[in-house]
C-alpha cells in the first residue's frame, strides 16, 4: 500500500502499525492458514486450508513380499527344457553287487549291467492377468500404476513358484508341479522322512545329522549342504542348539553361543546351512479365516465344498494316537481347485483313545469342481472354531465331480499345526528347476474398454534327478509355537 513502511523482522507486532489493516482480520488470517486442523476430508477443506499443499508421499509402503525372501527359488540353479514333457535318465547303480567282481585266473567272468530309468517331467503353465485403465496411466498420482502392478505380477508368480517347490501336489491340483514333499513321499524309502512327531529339534542336531548320514550312504552318494526351514523352527535353533554343533563363523566366538543365529549345523558329512523361508510354515487356519482378502476369494472362487465329513474312530493297525494323544478331536474339510478354496465343512466332537485311527469320510457336493480336499483338525481338547483348527494334510479327491465319498484314515502321522524341514543336496544333478520359458510379459489387447490388459508367464516344473539324496524332516512343532496339538 502506497505509503506503508517495509515490515521489520516479520512477527504480528509489527502488522499492527500498517494502515488499512484491521488486527482482528491478521488473526483470523493466521488461523485459517494455521496447520492445526487435522481434518482428513478434502471436501470439508476451507479458506485457507483449501488451498494448503498436501503432504502426500510420493511412494508406496508395500506390506508384501520382496525378492530377497524367494530364497529357494533363487539358489536353485536353472535349466532350460525343450518341450513340454522333459525327459531325462536316471542311473540308479553301476552294476553288480559288492564283491562280485572278484574272479579266478580263468573262470568265467561274470556280466554286469548299469540300471537306467527313463523318466518323464511335465513342465506347468504360471500365468497371471493385470490391467490399468487409461485414465490410471494418464494420472500423475502417488504410485506408477503400471509398473507396481508389474512388480506385483512377477512376485505373485515367484511366490507361487516358491510354496511349489515345497508343498506343489500334481494329484491335488493337476496345474501345479510336484515338489519336494511330494515327490519325497512318492519316489523315495520312507527313511528319507524322519518323523519328529511333534516335537522340536534336539539340542545335539541329532535330526541334522541322521539326514546327513543317510544322504551320504551307499547307494544314495549325496552330500547334503542345505535345509529350509520356518521362521519359527529356525528360532528353535538358534535357542535350542548346542554351541558344539554350530558353524564359527569369521572367528568369532560369539557366534556359537545359544541365541546367536545358527548359519549352519556340524556334521561329518559336511556343514549344512540353515536357511528360514516365510513360504514354510506351521499349518494354517482354515482359508476365508486367513484374512479379508482370501474371504473375497472363497466367494469369488465359487469352489463346491463337502456335503459333509463325518468320522469313524475305532482300534486301528499303525496308528500313532499314543496315550497322550487320546482326547477328543473336531475335524473338518474344505474343497480345493486352482481357483481357491472353498468354505470349510466340520465334525463333530469324536474321543480318540490310544491305538485308534479316525476314518474320515468325506462326501463330495454333487457336480463339484473341486479336484482335492484340505483336511483340519482341531487340536486335543479343542473346539471347532476357525482359529482352533490347523492344516493337516492335502488329498486328491477320488470320485472327483461324482458327488462320491472319499476317504482318508487318520493315523495321527501327519501332526496339524506343524511343519518340515527339506534337507537338499543342492547339485544341478540332484535339484534343479526346469524352463521352458523364462518369465515374459505378454500383451493383451483391449475389446471395448479403454484399458491396457497384460499378462506375464512363466513355464517351469521342479526336477529331483535323485530323490534319495534328499531328506524331509517332518512334524516339527517349535517350542514357540502360539498353537500346540495336543
Amino acid at each position: 500500500m502506497e505509503g506503508m513502511s517495509p515490515v521489520q523482522g516479520g512477527n504480528f507486532a509489527d502488522l499492527q502499525g500498517l494502515q488499512g489493516f484491521i488486527w482482528t482480520d491478521v488473526k483470523d488470517f493466521h488461523k485459517a492458514v494455521t496447520s492445526g486442523n487435522y481434518e482428513t476430508d478434502v471436501s470439508g477443506l476451507t479458506g485457507g486450508r483449501a488451498v494448503q499443499l498436501q503432504s502426500i508421499e510420493r511412494s508406496l509402503l508395500m506390506t508384501v513380499q520382496t525378492e530377497e525372501m524367494l530364497k529357494a527359488f533363487r539358489a536353485l540353479q536353472k535349466s532350460n527344457a525343450t518341450a513340454t514333457v522333459d525327459e531325462y535318465v536316471r542311473q540308479t547303480t553301476v552294476g553288480g553287487f559288492l564283491g562280485g567282481s572278484f574272479n579266478g585266473e580263468s573262470d568265467v567272468i561274470n556280466e554286469a549291467e548299469a540300471d537306467y530309468k527313463r523318466l518323464t517331467l511335465e513342465i506347468k503353465y504360471m500365468m497371471t492377468m493385470r490391467r490399468v485403465t487409461m485414465v490410471q496411466k494418464s494420472t500423475t498420482g502417488v504410485v506408477d500404476v503400471m509398473s507396481n502392478q508389474s512388480k506385483s505380477a512377477i512376485l505373485q508368480i515367484l511366490s507361487d513358484t516358491e510354496w511349489a517347490i515345497f508343498k506343489g501336489d500334481s494329484s491335488c491340483v493337476d496345474k501345479e508341479f510336484d515338489g519336494i514333499e511330494a515327490i519325497l513321499r512318492s519316489a523315495a524309502s520312507s527313511d528319507h522322512i524322519i518323523d519328529m512327531r511333534g516335537k522340536g529339534i534336539t539340542p545335539a542336531a541329532a535330526e541334522f545329522i541322521q539326514a546327513a548320514q543317510l544322504a551320504s550312504s551307499y547307494g544314495n552318494y549325496g552330500r547334503i549342504n542345505k535345509s529350509y526351514m520356518s521362521n519359527l523352527v529356525a528360532a528353535d535353533i538358534d535357542q535350542k542348539m548346542d554351541p558344539n554343533f554350530r558353524i564359527l563363523l569369521n572367528n568369532q566366538g560369539d557366534n556359537t553361543k545359544i541365541g546367536a543365529p545358527v548359519q549352519a549345523v556340524k556334521t561329518r558329512w559336511g556343514n549344512i546351512a540353515v536357511v528360514d523361508d516365510i513360504f514354510i510354515q506351521e499349518g494354517e487356519i482354515p482359508f476365508a479365516s486367513r484374512s479379508a482378502e482370501l474371504a473375497a476369494i472363497v466367494t469369488n472362487a465359487n469352489v463346491t465344498p463337502p456335503t459333509s465329513i463325518t468320522p469313524t474312530v475305532g482300534p486301528t493297525a499303525g496308528s500313532q494316537f499314543l496315550a497322550a494323544h487320546a482326547g477328543t478331536y473336531y475335524w473338518g474339510a474344505e474343497g480345493r481347485n486352482k481357483n481357491g478354496s472353498s468354505a470349510i465343512v466340520k465334525s463333530g466332537a469324536f474321543t480318540v483313545n490310544s491305538g485308534d485311527g479316525a476314518s474320515l469320510a468325506i462326501v463330495e457336493g454333487v457336480g463339484s469342481n473341486a479336484t482335492c480336499f484340505m483336511i483340519y483338525r482341531s487340536r486335543r481338547f479343542g473346539t471347532n472354531v476357525d482359529t482352533d483348527m490347523r492344516e493337516m494334510v492335502r488329498i486328491p479327491i477320488q470320485h472327483a465331480g461324482g458327488g462320491g465319498t472319499t476317504t482318508y484314515v487318520d493315523l495321527n502321522a501327519r501332526i496339524p499345526g506343524t511343519s518340515q524341514i527339506y534337507c537338499l543336496t543342492e547339485r544341478p544333478d540332484a535339484i534343479t528347476i526346469r524352463r521352458l520359458l523364462p518369465m515374459t510379459k505378454f500383451a493383451l489387447y483391449p475389446t471395448n474398454a479403454a484399458i491396457i490388459p497384460w499378462a506375464y508367464l512363466l513355464f517351469l516344473a521342479l526336477r529331483i534327478g535323485k530323490p534319495n539324496q534328499h531328506v524331509i524332516i517332518d512334524n516339527v512343532l517349535p517350542s514357540a509355537s502360539p498353537w500346540q496339538p495336543f
